[in-house]
């Protein structure tokens, strides 16, 4: 299913879950030439402070780094600041205009700053005893498919509509 997006649209994973269990997913997801495939690839990490506490932080699979964030509930939170303010790589590709983060838990939209909430899409929370009925993400699929030809032909022609009417009134 993820494999037959068209090119127009590039994926990304950033998941709360530790980077072995992440990479075995994205195997099954996207094959094992993986990382070739996703423009981002964030898991979760956890590292010991000089007093030997945990803390979680986001770890960047693709470049091999962690991310500073913010942890909420024991997860990190999804901040989509941290990818759009990245210098070393996201920030110069990713941001408002052009980024969604889809996700099955609320708190990621709930957690993320009021600039960026518009930016993510909660769906239903998968769960394997429904994995052969769950049609949310094929459904999501779907319809990322289909909101370029939607941009194209609604989203424009109604911006063209409405300016030609502005300049009218102007006139």
């Amino acid at each position: 299913m993820l494999s037959n997006l068209p090119a127009h649209i590039k994926v990304g994973v950033w998941t709360t879950s530790f980077r072995n269990y992440a990479e075995g997913i994205a195997k099954i997801l996207f094959g094992p030439n993986y990382k070739s495939k996703l423009v981002c690839f964030l898991s979760t990490d956890e590292y010991k402070d000089d007093k030997g506490e945990k803390h979680r932080i986001a770890y960047d699979i693709l470049t091999d780094r962690q991310f500073p964030g913010r942890v909420y509930e024991k997860k990190v939170v999804k901040d989509l600041n941290l990818l759009f303010n990245d210098k070393i790589k996201y920030g110069k590709f990713m941001n408002v205009h052009n980024t969604v983060l889809i996700d099955d838990l609320a708190m990621h939209k709930q957690q993320n700053p009021r600039n960026t909430k518009r930016n993510v899409i909660n769906i239903p929370e998968w769960k394997p005893e429904n994995h052969e009925t769950d049609r949310h993400l094929a459904t999501l699929a779907r319809w990322l498919c289909g909101v370029r030809t939607f941009i194209k032909t609604y989203c424009l022609t109604k911006f063209t509509k409405h300016r030609k009417q502005s300049n009218k009134r102007k006139n």
